[in-house]
């Protein structure tokens, strides 16, 4: 494909950009997004809800193309709509090294989004999901994400507009399984 971009003229390849970018971030075009860079294709448009390229890459679980995006001068911090952070969207994708990337950039480890939830929410929700709809899927990524976030100071008291707490999840998530999970709770 980058072959065929490369023959086109400017405004169609703009006109590419424009209907397709979202879905290149997604689905970790890394070569295609940056050829669109370098010929001067607008990168940071927002869809109907206010998402980004970030926030498609994020969510597709695409570490190269978010750093270079952020490179390039994209806001690391943006938020869609829904209150929705670039850390909302790697937790859901299960990218551990995406979710460290963003975490060492300084992005809020305890934003809520519109519904009240965390990263962390997220993430522990995904896993309960997974595992209670898949019994052979065991939720290996969901955890590491979950131990990490709490590492970087993930707040598991977060009522969020349901009332619910990922301290709760985390429960019910352990009453699912034999083994003690991973509450890990810091000693004052």
């Amino acid at each position: 494909m980058l072959s065929i971009l490369k023959r086109l003229p400017f405004d169609k390849l703009q006109e590419f950009a424009d209907m397709c970018l979202f879905t290149l971030t997604f689905e970790g075009e890394e070569a295609i997004v940056r050829h669109l860079h370098r010929h001067g294709m607008v990168l940071w448009p927002r869809d109907e809800m206010g998402s980004t390229a970030l926030h498609y890459a994020a969510l597709g679980g695409h570490l190269e193309i978010v750093q270079f995006l952020h490179q390039e001068g994209a806001d690391i911090h943006i938020k869609d709509q829904n209150d929705t952070t670039l850390l909302h969207e790697a937790a859901i994708s299960g990218d551990l090294p995406l979710v460290k990337y963003l975490c060492e950039q300084g992005i809020d480890v305890n934003a809520v989004n519109i519904n009240g939830q965390t990263a962390l929410h997220l993430v522990v929700i995904k896993g309960i999901r997974s595992e209670r709809e898949t019994p052979a899927y065991i939720a290996i990524e969901e955890r590491q994400i979950t131990t990490y976030l709490q590492q970087q100071g993930g707040d598991i008291g977060i009522v969020d507009k349901v009332g619910q707490t990922v301290r709760r999840l985390l429960e019910v998530w352990q009453e699912d399984q034999q083994p003690t999970m991973w509450i890990n709770e810091k000693k004052k």
